[in-house]
């Protein structure tokens, strides 16, 4: 049988959206959460403390697939919002992400992730992942970076800690933010720029 769907777009268009779904056979499509099906990654050599170089990793090599939640030990971590000095994380160059997590439950923003090598906070070409935050922590959807030695780093502090490299935090100074009056979300005034 057919079923014959029709959303009127209010707003600033006159636009209507028909959507016809014929089904031949019937199949269950299951939507699974990833707050409920993430896996663990749970490496200490990726804390932003960590400065050994004996050994260095490389998440190009990984097949990064579904949703990935991290820890370091038995602990909730995050990746840091923050560009991390170069030589930690188990790798030469340290991933990171460019804006703030997400802050509403369940809510999914994508994120662009920078690296520190060379005296630049983003020196190999970027890329984006996807981040949802769960009830008291996050997950990740992501993606294989741009080259090698690279790779994605954890935390647990909410703010800057030791293994930030102070000569990056330019960053929070340039974004300027106002409150909307009707709703308790910042609004980003001017685009964020860093330098290094």
């Amino acid at each position: 049988f057919s079923i014959n769907l029709k959303i009127w777009l209010k707003a600033a268009t006159l636009c209507s959206l028909v959507l016809q779904i014929t089904l031949v056979d019937v199949t269950v499509v299951q939507c699974l959460d990833p707050c409920a099906t993430y896996t663990v990654v749970n490496d200490a050599w990726r804390s932003t403390e960590n400065t050994d170089q004996t050994i260095l990793h490389c998440d190009r090599n990984i097949v990064w697939s579904g949703w990935y939640r991290f820890y370091l030990g038995q602990t909730s971590a995050r990746m840091p919002e923050k560009c991390v000095a170069e030589d930690r994380c188990g790798a030469d160059v340290p991933l990171w992400i460019t804006e703030p997590h997400p802050v509403q439950l369940n809510e999914i923003v994508t994120r662009t992730v920078c690296n520190a090598w060379s005296g630049s906070c983003c020196h190999f070409s970027s890329h984006t992942i996807q981040i949802k935050v769960c009830s008291g922590y996050y997950v990740y959807k992501l993606q294989q970076p741009s080259a090698c030695w690279l790779a994605y780093c954890a935390g647990t502090e909410l703010s800057p800690g030791p293994g930030v490299d102070p000569r990056y935090q330019t960053v929070e100074t340039t974004c300027q933010y106002q409150m909307r009056e009707s709703a308790s979300l910042c609004q980003l005034l001017e685009p964020c720029s860093w330098t290094g």
